[in-house]
């Protein structure tokens, strides 16, 4: 198959997709070294009368995480980086009684809410297109 090119040294079809791919795994790569910097190496402080705060930021940290995953996956993979951000949620909690926190389920609970919903619409978007009728 020949390449297309418009002119001498004109980028090919396609560059502008695969430079903000790029851009997009990159983003998420800083996001999520952000997310372990933040889990481990910061203590919030949260009186008890407000202890869900902390929760939104982990549903919130652990949903955009999931997004930008989702955004540069193939249709296959998504199982596969679902079980690797619930694991990277377990892995956060475990480690943080050795950085002067300590270990919360409801932190691990609050981020894999946040994982499953952002990949929620991926199994019911694939079950409405197997049962569509046309």
């Amino acid at each position: 198959m020949r390449d297309l090119q418009c002119e001498e040294g004109a980028p090919k079809p396609g560059f502008w997709f695969r430079w903000m791919l790029y851009l997009l795994k990159a983003t998420g790569t800083a996001f999520f070294l952000l997310i372990i910097w933040l889990s481990i190496g910061l203590e919030w402080r949260v009186s008890p009368n407000h202890m869900w705060i902390d929760k939104d930021r982990h549903f919130l940290a652990f949903y955009a995480l999931s997004l930008l995953a989702l955004v540069t996956i193939t249709k296959r993979a998504w199982w596969f980086i679902v079980m690797t951000l619930v694991i990277l949620a377990a892995g956060i909690e475990v480690i943080q009684p050795y950085f002067g926190r300590q270990l919360s389920v409801l932190d691990f609970l609050a981020s894999c809410a946040g994982v499953f919903l952002a990949f929620l619409p991926v199994p019911l978007w694939r079950l409405r297109q197997k049962f569509k009728m046309v």
